[in-house]
């Protein structure tokens, strides 16, 4: 998959309802080992090279929790995603300046 942009967009997580049955995934993303509902990003890819020029732009989403929005990410190069403007690892979801 190549040149992806997820630009200037905010909402909530719905953090104690977890999932709304629209998935075109399996699993579906909220069902993922390790999610507990507070992800605002969870991105995986085949490999390090398999993704390429991904974006997150201006996004902001808070869990419904009220706790810090975390992100879970697999394979997502920085050679490959020069521009992602997240750091991809588990973990605390902050944007990069």
């Amino acid at each position: 998959m190549e040149n992806f942009t997820w630009r200037n967009w905010r909402g909530s997580i719905n953090s104690y309802q977890r999932g709304d049955a629209s998935c075109a995934s399996d699993p579906c993303w909220y069902d993922i080992p390790g999610a507990d509902g507070t992800q605002a990003v969870v991105m995986t890819c085949a490999t390090e090279t398999s993704c390429k020029n991904f974006r997150v732009e201006n996004v902001e989403v808070i869990p419904q929790k009220q706790v810090a929005p975390t992100i879970m990410c697999t394979h997502v190069g920085s050679a490959s995603n020069p521009h992602f403007g997240i750091e991809c690892k588990n973990g605390t979801y902050v944007p990069l300046e």
